[in-house]
């Protein structure tokens, strides 16, 4: 009767362990989730940002041919 008490704690601690196991592996899923996400803001800020940059480059192209035109 002892051997069965033991084996079902040692049954226990171990289910223990493992919910604590896919806790973690759900937490960890979380936080690759969220830095995949983060990742996809940046990358869309970045194209922004070159897309801005060479909108800037064709207006002062225009500005500075006009400006040649005037005089």
């Amino acid at each position: 009767m002892a051997e069965l008490t033991q084996t079902k704690e040692k049954l226990a601690t171990i289910n223990e362990k493992y919910d604590k196991s896919k806790q973690s592996v759900a937490e960890k899923g979380r936080e690759v989730k969220a830095l995949k996400e983060r990742i996809k803001e940046v990358e869309k800020e970045l194209s922004l940002d070159k897309v801005v940059t060479e909108i800037k480059k064709v207006l002062w192209a225009h500005i500075g041919q006009s400006i040649t035109d005037q005089w």
